[in-house]
């Protein structure tokens, strides 16, 4: 089997494969830990601390920016507390001034209403005595012509007229 592989890295060799080639390995190996010892040192000494130093500073600025966000929430809910209990004060406020108006428009309406009574009452009173006043009248005309009425009955029943 060793034939086989050495055979088979001559033939790889002749066909243009020199990678392949184990005489080429140590040289390549060589190359190899150099050129990754280099990208290492490139990567762990520039690269890698910029770019962590970059990570770092998004890191602060997101949390400065949550920091200012918890923040500005307590002095939302703190200023949300101020504007509940500035409702709260101004509805007690209109309640008051309502109760008063109502109370305001339950006195007008009674001293309306009494002054009211009393145009009426007056009114009433003076209607009262129109119609006392006509009634005596009426009553004093209708007797005044059933004398009328009684004096022409017996004078013509009689003949004679009576005088009053």
């Amino acid at each position: 089997m060793a034939a086989e592989a050495a055979h088979g890295a001559e033939a790889a060799s002749e066909a243009g494969l020199p990678q392949l080639d184990p005489s080429y390995f140590p040289g390549q190996l060589f190359w190899l830990v150099i050129f990754f010892t280099l990208l290492y040192l490139l990567l762990s000494r520039v690269f890698l601390p910029r770019l962590g130093g970059v990570i770092e500073t998004r890191a602060k600025k997101i949390k400065g920016d949550i920091d200012s966000a918890v923040q500005a929430n307590a002095q939302a809910q703190t200023a949300l507390g101020a504007y509940d209990s500035a409702i709260a004060s101004a509805r007690a406020n209109a309640r008051g001034r309502m109760d008063e108006a109502r109370a305001e428009a339950a006195d007008m309406r009674t001293k309306q209403s009494a002054e009211a009574e009393a145009v009426l009452s007056e009114r009433l009173n003076a209607a009262e005595q129109r119609l006392a006043t006509q009634r005596a009248q009426g009553f004093a005309a209708a007797r005044e012509a059933a004398d009328d009425v009684a004096r022409d009955i017996v004078a013509k029943l009689t003949g004679k007229t009576s005088a009053a």
